[in-house]
């Protein structure tokens, strides 16, 4: 998407300063990421642990699990991170697939193209986006598509 905005812009040559604002850019995001990342795993641990809990199979059973730290508002809790996640990550992550895929076959790509310029990747889009809310449908536990996709 960088690129594709230096073209709109007709910056052929990328700058030192661009680059450095770009770093800045990545390393506190990552920074900021893996510190919440750190207290999730920490305050989660935490919880489970002291309730006994030891294993989680069921996304019902991780909502659960946070009663002891939630309350009775443990569900609601649950499904605005699940709901916030998945607003940020299923956009990144189907637009990021296809980019892969049209990029490696040399296909025509762009966020910035209308979908009769890059046919192919707003179909990728479309088949990810399906594909991901088909598995709920197809009996694969959201938990255990974590862990697989994790160890993938």
């Amino acid at each position: 998407m960088e690129v594709e905005e230096m073209k709109h812009k007709n910056q052929i040559v990328v700058n030192k300063k661009i680059i450095s604002e770009m770093q800045q850019d990545v390393d506190f995001g990552m920074t900021f990421s893996g510190l919440v990342m750190y207290f999730i795993i920490l305050t989660t641990g935490t919880v489970l642990y002291n309730a006994g809990v030891h294993q989680i199979d069921t996304v019902e059973q991780a909502a659960l699990a946070l009663k002891p730290l939630a309350g009775n508002l443990a569900y609601l809790l649950f499904a605005i991170g699940v709901i916030g996640t998945g607003l940020l990550a299923i956009p990144v992550l189907s637009g990021s697939l296809s980019y892969i895929i049209t990029e490696t076959f040399g296909w025509e790509h762009g966020l910035d193209k209308k979908f009769h310029e890059a046919k192919a990747f707003y179909v990728v889009i479309a088949i990810s986006l399906v594909l991901g809310l088909s598995l709920n449908y197809v009996g694969i536990s959201p938990i255990k598509a974590l862990i697989y996709t994790a160890i993938l």
